[in-house]
């Protein structure tokens, strides 16, 4: 009710009318908006308790939160799936395989043959003459992990 005898009302957390405060004038609504008792809620002149201060929108300097608190029964995991962590896409690490030559890896790259670190070494499992090769257009392990992940069966 804005006058203290049953406190502010409650809004939701999106309402524009959080960023409303009463002051002297914008820069006194901004500089005093940590007092929650400038918050005017319903946008009105008459919500201001000192003589002198009118209604401000902040524009977003300010945002009343005093009656926002945490759910009382939160949920134990998420509700949805979490989205994967950024990755960079064309970076020379996801364009490195495994083959015996140019042709040969680039009919042959897949999870499996991915050599990220760029050394040979990592691909002696297959044999002495597999190197790893870079920049091997359209092979890239973000794309062989993403549907691996939507199909459960490599790209082949």
């Amino acid at each position: 009710d804005g006058d203290g005898g049953g406190g502010p009302p409650r809004v939701p957390s999106s309402d524009p009318s959080r960023f409303n405060y009463c002051g002297t004038d914008w820069n006194d609504a901004v500089e005093n908006c940590s007092d929650d008792s400038r918050w005017c809620a319903s946008g009105s002149d008459a919500d201001c308790l000192n003589a002198g201060q009118v209604c401000f929108a902040t524009g977003g300097e300010c945002r009343y939160e005093a009656d926002l608190f945490p759910t009382v029964t939160p949920t134990d995991r998420p509700t949805y799936d979490p989205t994967p962590s950024p990755t960079e896409y064309n970076v020379l690490e996801n364009t490195r395989f495994c083959g015996e030559g140019w042709e040969d890896v680039v009919s042959t790259c897949r999870i499996a043959s991915h050599c990220p670190g760029g050394s040979n070494a990592e691909c002696r499992r297959f044999g002495m003459n597999h190197v790893c090769f870079s920049w091997i257009s359209g092979c890239n392990i973000i794309d062989f992990k993403q549907h691996y992940m939507e199909t459960g069966q490599e790209i082949m």
